[in-house]
């Protein structure tokens, strides 16, 4: 399939996966920059809100990533986020279903966002106005509640500027 995209010149502005294997995103970007070509690879919203449910109902959760340089780095990028606010030890599990649903309902959201899309009449937001503002939404659902651990995998898995792009 890509060996015809090359013969053909083609430049792709948009490619859906239905996958959420990070290795496989990974190689499709890298082809495609190898060749000088542009991919927006997005995820389609049935598997992330999968991943979610997968992850907030694992029974042994392992101790998260989000360590204090991440806490920093996040605080760098938005400075409302705290960087003293570091999970410790495991959680089991990250939050309750009604918290689950609204998380998801909030991703959602969030993933549905588009600077062409107006969030009012005549009122639109640029791409990184969307990005901070639906961080900020996340982050202060998951403080209000003191989710730190939810939060934490929130923003190493999804609203990371790396990972912001794979859904919205």
């Amino acid at each position: 399939m890509f060996a015809a995209f090359f013969l053909l010149r083609l430049t792709l502005n948009f490619c859906q996966s239905d996958s959420i294997d990070t290795s496989l995103i990974i190689v499709v970007t890298f082809y495609f920059l190898a060749w000088s070509w542009t991919a927006n690879i997005q995820l389609c919203l049935w598997h992330i809100e999968h991943a979610i449910d997968r992850k907030i109902n694992e029974k042994n959760h392992k101790s998260s990533q989000y360590s204090i340089q991440h806490a920093r780095e996040a605080n760098e990028r938005f400075t409302f986020i705290d960087p003293n606010w570091i999970p410790t030890g495991r959680r089991s599990p990250l939050c309750s279903e009604a918290d689950a649903k609204a998380v998801k309902d909030l991703i959602k959201k969030h993933s549905i966002l588009h600077p062409l899309i107006p969030v009012d009449i005549n009122v639109f937001l640029t791409s990184a106005e969307i990005y901070h503002k639906s961080t900020s939404e996340i982050y202060q659902y998951c403080r209000q509640r003191n989710l730190v651990h939810l939060w934490a995998y929130l923003w190493m898995n999804w609203y990371n500027k790396k990972n912001w792009k794979l859904f919205a």
